[in-house]
């Protein structure tokens, strides 16, 4: 069953100098209106690290609050908030610039983020999921360190191949994990 704290972590390569807002929040098979129900956890509510990078055991557990690789944004209370690359505090030499006119090497970013779920709320689901307004490139979704989505299309020398933009993309994960 779910952990006292699960660990949403979302794995994005991309190339481009924007992306898309990211907008989570979990929602329930059944319910018409999510945002009315008991069983809803917005993810905006939770604190959000972002890091460039990506390692699947950092999916586990937080991260140190001495640990200068990650960059938190608090939550936002009325569900607005947006992450681009720009907003990032990225490593020497990969800094994205809104209007360049070469394309930039792409880059993995991990964006993780804490929720609780429970144990009420997890018997009462018969099986969860996630919704997003928006994913774009190519990404990975994890829970608790098991992938649950993917849209990754990239070749064996890590070039993206395929590159698009997901809008309103939900999937139901194991209520297990």
């Amino acid at each position: 069953m779910f952990q006292q704290v699960s660990t949403l972590k979302l794995r994005f390569k991309a190339a481009k100098a924007a992306a898309a807002a990211i907008v989570l929040f979990l929602v329930l098979p059944g319910h018409a209106d999510a945002s009315a129900s008991p069983f809803r956890v917005d993810l905006n509510a939770q604190p959000l690290y972002v890091r460039a990078g990506f390692a699947l055991a950092d999916a586990l557990a937080l991260p140190s609050p001495d640990d200068a690789s990650w960059q938190v944004f608090p939550p936002s209370a009325d569900g607005s908030r947006s992450v681009q690359l720009l907003d990032l505090r990225l490593p020497s030499g990969a800094e994205r610039k809104a209007f360049a006119l070469l394309p930039s090497e792409p880059m993995e970013f991990t964006f993780l983020i804490p929720f609780r779920l429970d144990s009420s709320q997890a018997a009462a689901l018969g099986l969860p999921g996630l919704r997003f307004a928006s994913l774009g490139d190519n990404w990975e979704v994890y829970v608790n360190g098991s992938r649950v989505a993917a849209g990754w299309d990239v070749s064996p020398s890590g070039r993206i191949l395929i590159h698009r933009s997901y809008q309103n993309i939900h999937f139901p994960f194991d209520p297990g994990l």
